[in-house]
């Protein structure tokens, strides 16, 4: 375009200078045209100026393109982020309501549970006694201390059922002080699990077993005698252990509550009463 611009401009300079006869002298056509050309040159610096001026704002245009693109990008972005977070909060808030809800029914339900274990503990045969009546004590400290964690304290309670669970399985033998028949007697005694509680004289002659109902060790038949006396020696593992047809104390109670009395029915099979 320039080019052709520049073409014409020499054509028309020529035609000025072919016309230049027409003025009064020749200095007034070379000045003509170098007026014309001095005016064409400035307008050509403009365009040249415009030119690089345009190219400019052009190149800002796309840069500032890109940046909104870039933008409208993040944004879209984070606005899924923060529709997101706002899924997650809402879960969290429901979970939070939740676990209000289970922290307000867990204390009374452990303080319950805890009522319901001791009253099982007093009904139960009375091995351990102290241990298990420390443990509860212990226990219902614990409960008791506000500065406790609702999660301890269930960790606690859990472990007292555990252990307490763990006491129905298992032969255990130890030394104490009952009374049977209603005489106090040093004995060894011998717990079968939950299955039956039996002591024994140190000249094995009176073999007694607990007795829910009378809450005290009675004496169990001359027949049953040697079944104890075997269980003894197998709990001390001096015998290999085998079947052993025990004598039974067989109570059958109403369901355990704190705050319902023992129903009971003497129902015993082989019990030593019986015999």
């Amino acid at each position: 375009m320039y080019r052709t611009y520049y073409i014409a401009l020499l054509f028309l300079a020529g035609q000025l200078l072919s016309l230049a006869p027409a003025y009064a002298s020749s200095k007034q056509a070379q000045s003509l045209a170098s007026g014309t050309i001095a005016v064409e040159q400035k307008a050509q610096k403009k365009i040249s100026a415009w030119q690089q001026e345009k190219h400019s704002v052009i190149a800002q245009i796309n840069n500032k393109q890109v940046e909104f693109d870039w933008l409208t990008h993040q944004k879209n972005k984070y606005s899924r982020y923060i529709k997101t977070l706002e899924g997650n909060i809402a879960e969290m808030k429901r979970q939070q309501q939740e676990l209000e809800m289970i922290a307000n029914a867990v204390t009374p339900l452990l303080e319950n549970t805890v009522a319901r274990l001791e009253f099982f503990i007093d009904e139960d045969q009375p091995f351990l006694s102290k241990e298990r009546q420390e443990r509860m004590s212990n226990i219902k400290k614990a409960l008791a201390d506000p500065h406790l964690a609702q999660a301890e304290q269930l960790r606690r309670v859990l472990e007292t059922l555990e252990v307490e669970t763990g006491y129905g399985s298992g032969i255990e033998i130890d030394s104490e002080d009952v009374v049977l028949e209603g005489q106090p007697l040093r004995a060894e005694t011998v717990r079968a699990g939950r299955l039956g509680y039996y002591c024994v004289s140190p000249d094995k002659q009176q073999v007694g077993i607990w007795s829910p109902v009378k809450k005290e060790f009675v004496m169990v038949a001359d027949s049953n005698k040697q079944a104890v006396l075997s269980l003894r020696t197998i709990a001390r593992r001096k015998q290999i252990v085998e079947v052993t047809p025990l004598p039974l104390a067989i109570e059958v109670t109403s369901v355990p509550t704190p705050s319902s009395s023992v129903e009971s029915v003497a129902s015993r099979s082989t019990s030593p009463e019986k015999e």
